[in-house]
């Protein structure tokens, strides 16, 4: 049974979704609404796992960690052949710095 659903906020979130998926082929399982640019609720599932982001909401009190710069966001998939998910994570716009 998941038991932890880590969630991230974003202030580009359709694009966060467009990346994951591109990037880790996570499925999107549910969105809140389901086009546009604010996403107040999306659920998107690696494997067995659950992960949820929305949209930064500035006037619900709702930032992201780059907006505080007080905190950071993070987030780890375990991937089969790490060398070909290096090469494909490093699609064009995507700076790896560890």
């Amino acid at each position: 049974m998941r038991t932890i659903f880590p969630s991230f906020e974003y202030n580009d979130t359709r694009g966060a979704i467009r990346w994951v998926y591109a990037t880790f082929g996570f499925l999107e399982l549910f969105s809140a609404p389901d086009s546009g640019e604010l996403v107040r609720h999306v659920q998107l599932q690696p494997g067995p796992n659950i992960i949820m982001l929305g949209s930064v909401r500035r006037h619900e009190g709702v930032a992201s960690p780059q907006m505080l710069a007080a905190a950071r966001q993070g987030f780890y998939v375990y991937v089969d052949d790490l060398d070909a998910h290096f090469k494909r994570a490093r699609s064009p716009g995507v700076e790896i710095t560890t």
